[in-house]
């Protein structure tokens, strides 16, 4: 599909409908922190586990527990995002 981003939408180039999003992870958390008034676990929860419940991967993705795969972002005050572990590794916030 031919697709444009504008305003933070991503929509067809011809104007006609959203054909995704470019939401980051770090922003949902945030919008739902502060602007919907949602504890910051939950919010983080819905932000995490519930993705994972949706294509059926809750048992191996989603939380950070034993036995779970876990790729990490560690944020600031303001739900920022310093850096991210991946695979144990840590990789800078380039933004």
């Amino acid at each position: 599909m031919d697709v444009k981003v504008q305003n933070n939408i991503c929509i067809l180039r011809d104007d006609s409908a959203f054909a995704g999003s470019v939401a980051t992870m770090d922003l949902c958390v945030r919008t739902l922190y502060h602007a919907a008034g949602i504890p910051l676990h939950d919010a983080i929860a819905i932000c995490s586990l519930t993705p994972a419940k949706v294509i059926g991967l809750q048992d191996t993705l989603g939380v950070l527990a034993e036995g779970y795969e876990a790729d990490v972002n560690v944020f600031d005050e303001g739900i920022n995002i310093l850096y991210t572990l991946i695979q144990g590794e840590e990789y800078q916030n380039k933004l």
